[in-house]
């Protein structure tokens, strides 16, 4: 469902929240350093790309938080 003021950019074709990096680092309260890291480790649910534009599902951050 769309949040109130969210941009249909911001969803994917199948309805699931897309987040960019400053959505995800306000998130899971992480800095994009730390974030990266854990991706390289495998701790972390790793980014999607759509184009040149990376994102993560939200639903893959709740389930990891």
């Amino acid at each position: 469902m769309i949040e109130q003021n969210e941009s249909i950019d911001n969803l994917h074709p199948n309805g699931l929240r897309r987040l960019r990096i400053g959505q995800v680092v306000d998130k899971v309260a992480l800095p994009k350093s730390t974030i990266y890291a854990k991706i390289k480790a495998g701790t972390f649910p790793d980014q999607y790309k759509d184009g040149a534009s990376a994102f993560w599902f939200e639903h893959e951050l709740d389930e990891w938080l």
